[in-house]
């Protein structure tokens, strides 16, 4: 529970259940500004550190108290706080890094270790920077995720397994390495509870470890029955972003979920609060007792005050004017709610420490210390809504991107692509015959896009160079791909990379993340469920199917057929969300919002809840993309009770294997053709041209593929987004969220496949007919 007096704490202790009932009656009283004792505690003084007042850099990554010193670790240096004045260090100072990712001290020596992006280990002792990178020392790799001293030891969790150091024998032991003959798997967690190490990998459930002998046990979070560890999409995992362990329990954090662990009650789970807008995730935690949690997003600060009412305080900064709102939820309805002063100096919270006295929290764009708390001033009122905004825009808004402010006589945007390492890494188990990953984006289709963009000026004024990521120690093969992440961000300063991130690449998917590096994914998507893809806010795909033929395709239902009341049946896979995302999105454009949006599992037992809840929505057609065998299962029964909507299906529908399961009476049932028509355009035409004139082997001349066409597809997503909102690398992000949710963030497919046609397949007499959709 969050920082209360002495009494406040006596008296939860004593009467926690009558305590919360007083507290639920307290803040959904009608009487505005009553106050009583029982109120929990709110902090509202803050204050705020950035460049101006002693900090290398306003980008916070880190933060580690350590008896009365706050170390902070930057984008741009280390820096350290004493309470009264600030001490930094950069790479002017010896430093050898940029950005540190974790510190930690070593209790017996007092020597501070940092971990950093790209740059290892760092010692930092008597003034001087000991630096330990692959190259020079036994270090596994040199992204850090995590820095922990325990039993005279350092561990690091890098991007190459857990790099074990005894400082005083300088001897280096590997633990939970990298190998090329298994699944990745990478660590990016790890919390030390007396001799014990918890660890958690990106997008691996905790494990409790026996580090000295290399032993891990799965502490597994998806066997609970009321909650799943997979994403809502079904095909995706939910990673651990956080972990904290206490004396006698163990926290961990996902994307939209919080677990906790006791030997008396194993784990639990609630709900994070709700964001103020669309494409809220959590990034860190930090707790510091069994009961009390605080929770860092990209939407504020959260803190967790009541398990069993799940109470929920929550601080979030408002833009203009530097006022900020502290919002009580619970349950996920918000009870009460009250304006401030300036607060956290920005919503992307990083990070969290606290000590006895105050709660530390790193932003993207400050620090900020919070102190003195004091009882809940609450409005009632307000308790009748599931989240809130503030009343302008949560974030700085960004400025429309201006090629004569940004560009004009300077340097270009630059864009990454993941290349393949030059050389294999001869790891422990691979092959050393192997030859290099070749998964990668196509180079040709990239550069085309981004020279169609400079010349032609279809995608906006902005001039766009490319960064290909190669071996960076070609001569010795040790360079792994996701090392480019940190080359592009610090060395090449680009604002967003094309990369192939399928299911098996975990180091790749957690190094966007980390290094916060927007990312289009142009591996294929996933097919089953077994095939997992993590759930990345940093990644976002570029999908090829023509949206212009989706909207003629809801036209056709509004305007020809003449249905207006639509309703959605979604099953859990990623692709079945994107379409039908599409689809609402339109129909709300229209005018038409859904009536309906109802789940479905694929879960035969519960087909009779879907049936029942597509009856009650008064729907006059059917919207679902899923599978043949699932589609016509739902048509059948519909019919067999007599239910006689028309059903709108995606493209896996349209063959005789669903036309005979469906039956004679199967009513309505349309789709799209499933013939791709895009290598018609003129567009496809002159990259064809472009292409096979550049990819020539043995005297041949090779045209584009489907993962060319996918690479083309990527860039200029990626260059649409870039042209709408400018070079800042969060400002892509949330527009490539932005993109994602919306029909209408696939516009640069209509400049590209001008000429693209719809065709309606219609089940006819048990037989699909065609004509195309005027």
């Amino acid at each position: 529970m969050p920082r209360l007096s002495l009494n406040h704490r006596i008296i939860f202790r004593q009467a926690g259940a009558y305590i919360a009932l007083l507290l639920m009656l307290a803040w959904t009283s009608p009487v505005v500004g009553q106050q009583t004792d029982t109120s929990p505690t709110v902090y509202r003084n803050w204050e705020s550190f950035d460049t101006r007042k002693g900090l290398p850099h306003n980008s916070i990554r880190t933060i580690r108290i350590i008896d009365d010193q706050v170390w902070v670790g930057t984008e741009g240096g280390l820096a350290s706080y004493n309470g009264h004045t600030w001490q930094s260090w950069t790479k002017d100072d010896g430093l050898p890094a940029h950005a540190i990712s974790s510190i930690d001290i070593d209790g017996d020596t007092g020597e501070l270790w940092l971990g950093t992006w790209g740059h290892g280990l760092i010692r930092f002792s008597a003034g001087r920077f000991d630096p330990f990178t692959q190259v020079t020392s036994g270090l596994a790799g040199d992204l850090i995720f995590a820095v922990r001293c325990i039993e005279g030891r350092v561990l690091a969790a890098t991007n190459a397994g857990i790099s074990v150091f005894d400082p005083h024998a300088s001897i280096w032991d590997l633990k939970a390495g990298r190998r090329a003959d298994e699944p990745e798997s990478v660590i990016t967690q790890m919390s030390v509870v007396g001799a014990n190490l918890f660890t958690a990998g990106w997008g691996k459930e905790p494990q409790k470890s026996d580090w000295m002998r290399g032993e891990w046990h799965d502490l597994d979070l998806s066997g609970m029955a009321d909650v799943s560890y997979r994403a809502a999409s079904g095909d995706t995992q939910n990673p651990v972003i956080g972990l904290a362990g206490t004396e006698e329990s163990l926290w961990a954090l996902t994307n939209d979920k919080l677990f906790h662990h006791t030997a008396k009650t194993g784990w639990r789970a609630l709900d994070l609060p709700a964001p103020a807008d669309a494409g809220g995730f959590a990034r860190c935690l930090a707790a510091p007792s069994d009961s009390e949690v605080w929770v860092g997003t990209n939407d504020g600060l959260h803190a967790m005050i009541d398990w069993d009412t799940n109470t929920w305080i929550t601080y979030r900064r408002c833009e203009p004017g530097h006022t900020s709102l502290v919002i009580a939820a619970q349950k996920g309805r918000i009870v009460a709610i009250e304006a401030v002063g300036p607060t956290i100096p920005d919503n992307r919270v990083r990070c969290i420490a606290l000590d006895q006295d105050a709660v530390w929290v790193g932003t993207a764009n400050g620090l900020a210390c919070l102190s003195r708390p004091e009882p809940w001033k609450y409005t009632s009122g307000q308790g009748n809504g599931t989240a809130t905004a503030c009343p302008q825009s949560a974030q700085p808004a960004v400025a429309a991107f201006n090629m004569s402010d940004e560009t004009q006589g300077k340097e270009s945007i630059t864009l990454g692509v993941l290349g393949p390492r030059a050389r294999p890494i001869a790891l422990p188990g691979g092959n050393r015959r192997q030859r290099g990953d070749a998964r990668r984006p196509d180079p040709l289709a990239v550069q085309y896009a981004v020279d169609k963009a400079n010349t032609s000026g279809s995608h906006g004024r902005s001039r766009f160079d490319l960064e290909y990521g190669v071996g960076g120690y070609r001569r010795y093969g040790w360079h792994s791909p996701e090392d480019d992440f940190t080359t592009f961000l610090y060395e090449d300063q680009a604002a967003a990379a094309i990369a192939y991130l399928g299911p098996e690449y975990v180091y790749r998917s957690a190094a966007a993340f980390y290094t916060e590096l927007p990312v289009i994914n142009v591996a294929a998507v996933a097919e089953s469920k077994e095939d997992n893809l993590i759930d990345n806010p940093w990644v976002f795909r570029c999908f090829g199917d023509e949206p212009r033929q989706h909207r003629l395709l809801l036209d056709y239902v509004f305007d020809e057929l003449g249905y207006t009341r639509l309703a959605a049946l979604r099953t859990p896979t990623r692709v079945t969300q994107r379409h039908l995302n599409w689809w609402a999105s339109h129909a709300d454009a229209r005018g038409h919002p859904l009536v309906a949006d109802i789940p479905h599992s694929d879960d035969a037992q519960e087909l009779d809840d879907v049936l029942d809840a597509i009856r009650r929505s008064g729907c006059e057609a059917l919207l679902t993309w899923t599978d043949a065998k699932t589609t016509a299962s739902v048509v059948r029964r519909m019919r067999d009770l007599g239910m006689r909507q028309l059903v709108v299906g995606g493209r896996s529908i349209v063959n005789d294997l669903f036309a005979r399961s469906v039956g004679d009476d199967h009513g309505q049932v349309i789709a799209l053709f499933p013939a791709r028509r895009l290598a018609q355009s003129e567009a496809m035409s002159d990259f064809s041209d472009y292409y096979t004139q550049r990819n020539v082997r043995g005297g041949t001349p090779i045209g584009p593929g489907p993962d060319a066409h996918s690479s083309l597809d990527a860039a200029n997503h990626l260059i649409e987004a870039i042209n709408t909102v400018g070079r800042d690398r969060e400002a892509i992000r949330r527009q490539l969220d932005l993109m994602s949710r919306s029909a209408a963030g696939e516009a640069h497919y209509e400049r590209l496949h001008p000429e693209g046609k719809a065709v309606l397949a219609h089940l006819d007499a048990g037989r699909w007919r065609y004509k195309p959709i005027p």
